[in-house]
């Protein structure tokens, strides 16, 4: 069984995909494409053979290794190029718009539609770190006065919700995730308020 890493993956997934190669700088960890897709990594720990990333798209050669969250199957690669490419291709559908906009800003960290790439994170399977990127839009709020609590009860179940949404329907449209963030954005709003 072959590692699902190997040295400079991260590059070699980016150039593959026609994107940047930004941030493999040590004091700049949560900066950059390659410090982002290392980030990925660690969070959903692959074990597919040349497969850093759970990566689903069917190559030459490749076989199913292990089912995702959505219905999908991560795949094992027979070679670190086909690895590349079939990540490419899979980048480059039309169901992952977020992640392939925010590796093509250099900065995924800085990539303002964090639900949306939540959400395509979610689709890829990678249930972990969509969780993660989730928890990093989720606004920061002080505890809410006893007034609000019915409020923030509310903004709870709606984030668990759509933590539901995401690990069992990996396929939830677009629509419904911003429909969601809309209403959580509108309840977010009337905290404030009280």
């Amino acid at each position: 069984m072959a590692a699902s890493t190997w040295p400079h993956w991260e590059l070699q997934l980016l150039h593959a995909a026609g994107l940047p190669t930004t941030g493999n700088r040590p004091s700049a960890s949560f900066y950059g494409t390659i410090n982002w897709l290392a980030d990925w990594n660690l969070y959903e720990k692959p074990s597919c053979d040349r497969n850093p990333l759970n990566t689903s798209r069917r190559a030459a050669g490749s076989t199913a290794c292990k089912k995702l969250p959505g219905g999908k199957t991560a795949r094992n690669y027979a070679s670190r190029d086909s690895s590349a490419q079939a990540f490419a291709e899979q980048l480059n559908l039309t169901d992952y718009p977020h992640i392939r906009e925010a590796l093509g800003t250099g900065d995924p960290n800085g990539y303002p539609d964090r639900l949306g790439l939540a959400g395509d994170l979610a689709k890829w399977g990678a249930i972990q770190y969509a969780n993660v990127i989730n928890a990093a839009a989720m606004p920061q709020t002080s505890p809410p006065s006893s007034g609000a609590d019915k409020q923030q009860s509310n903004v709870s179940g709606a984030w668990t919700y759509l933590h539901r949404v995401l690990a069992n329907e990996g396929t939830a449209t677009i629509r419904e995730l911003e429909a969601s963030a809309a209403a959580l954005r509108r309840i977010e709003r009337r905290l404030e308020r009280v």
